[in-house]
């Protein structure tokens, strides 16, 4: 009887997972839940690719590959407990909130309280924890996930900026599979895990909007943007700014009329919406509170102005000269750090892996973004990334902490690297 290579290689195709799931199972619970949770997202996400026409074989390849390489590296990290940027404290701490929330929804009770101050990252760990079996391995399945998504968005929006397949992959796989602190920082129980597709996200729509605007697009990203602020508010404050800027350059020329009265209804939209969420209308209120000198001095030196990674530039809001010397001070810090002459351990050394090819990225992206070709598609980008690492800039003296703080920052301007490798008609 012959055998049909093509129902062979299928069968074993399915048998081989399906083994190896079993085996896991049985030697460790937590890992057969972290697979079987992993590739029910894996396949809901393809079901879902394909009902929205994302049928691009490089697509595929690249969630793929990242769903793969992010997956080992999370095993890596789970059983070896190596922590080289620090992070363990997040890590667990997430975790412990989840799990407590995980035994309150088991038992009906939905009760958020008397568990301390955290944002809504746990809460969905805890949802994750009550269906599942709470095990940090399995809350890492989403994490391995979440990576493969950003990949998705990072090839999405170099194809809306017109990049070509090839470069669009290149941009995907190397953003979420060799950037050093998303790949560290992104295979822990992070808020950032979130941060980074909900940016990524943000950017995407907004590059469509300036393109085409349709109203249904403006109110997911008012979805996008509201959940960005709650995890990371300064984020959502300067993801609306890049869309309005975005709108406004782009479109004040060839349709005036339309872009007034389009960006008045946006404005106020989004302003209501703030004030809804607390925030006051347009996010005064929160504004000014971030913005006040006393909170910026507080913050920073009981946040970040601790531990080895310290970069002890000190907050002066005693005259304009005395702020900009120590805003200035603190961009460089963020944009470029930690500089070689800042590095003061041993375990700082793995971060040249990071800043050494970035300042190879930051010259073409400097290079790319000046050409007036390219500008007009790359305001978005440019507007998110420089005033994150501005927000940044003025919160933080850490540059570890810099490091995870800046990464969507990082991912969406690495974006407009290949607009530096050669003419504007070469990217597309």
């Amino acid at each position: 009887m012959r055998v049909d290579s093509r129902e062979l290689k299928r069968d074993i195709a399915v048998a081989v997972p399906a083994c190896a799931l079993g085996l896991a199972v049985m030697s460790d619970e937590a890992l057969g839940v972290h697979l079987a949770l992993l590739g029910c997202l894996y396949a809901a996400t393809v079901l879902v690719m394909r009902r929205l026409g994302l049928n691009e074989r490089n697509l595929h390849s690249l969630f793929l590959l990242t769903v793969a390489i992010r997956f080992g590296i999370v095993i890596f990290l789970h059983y070896s407990q190596i922590y080289p940027f620090g992070g363990e404290r997040d890590d667990w701490f997430y975790h412990r909130i989840g799990v407590a929330l995980a035994e309150r929804f088991r038992q009906g009770n939905f009760w958020l309280g008397g568990l301390g101050e955290f944002p809504w990252y746990p809460v969905f760990l805890g949802g994750l924890y009550a269906v599942t079996v709470p095990e940090m391995l399995v809350g890492k399945a989403t994490v391995v996930w979440l990576a493969g998504i950003s990949a998705i968005l990072l090839y999405s929006i170099m194809r809306a900026l017109g990049g070509s397949e090839k470069r669009a992959f290149v941009v995907g796989f190397l953003g979420c599979n060799f950037y050093p602190s998303y790949v560290f920082y992104g295979s822990l129980l992070r808020k950032d895990t979130l941060v980074i597709p909900l940016a990524l996200s943000g950017i995407l729509i907004i590059v469509k909007l300036v393109a085409h605007f349709r109203w249904r697009m403006f109110f997911l990203f008012m979805v996008v943007s509201g959940l960005l602020m709650t995890l990371r508010i300064y984020a959502g404050f300067v993801l609306a700014l890049a869309l309005f800027l975005s709108w406004l350059l782009a479109s004040w020329r060839s349709r005036p009329g339309q872009t007034i009265v389009y960006g008045l209804v946006m404005v106020l939209v989004w302003g209501c919406a703030a004030k809804v969420m607390g925030y006051g209308f347009m996010g005064i209120r929160a504004t000014r509170k971030l913005l006040n000198p006393e909170f910026i001095s507080h913050f920073r030196e009981s946040q970040y102005s601790i531990g080895g990674s310290a970069a002890q530039v000190e907050s002066d809001f005693s005259s304009p000269q005395g702020f900009v010397g120590y805003y200035s001070r603190s961009f460089v810090n963020v944009l470029l750090g930690p500089l070689p002459w800042q590095i003061r351990e041993t375990t700082h050394l793995f971060s040249l892996l990071e800043v050494i090819p970035w300042y190879f990225c930051l010259f073409l992206i400097i290079r790319g973004a000046g050409r007036a070709s390219v500008l007009k598609v790359s305001i978005p980008a440019l507007i998110y990334g420089i005033g994150l690492i501005g927000c940044i800039a003025l919160f933080s003296d850490n540059l570890g902490a810099n490091t995870g703080l800046r990464m969507s920052a990082f991912l969406v301007l690495v974006c407009l690297v290949p607009f530096g490798l050669g003419r504007s008609t070469d990217v597309g």
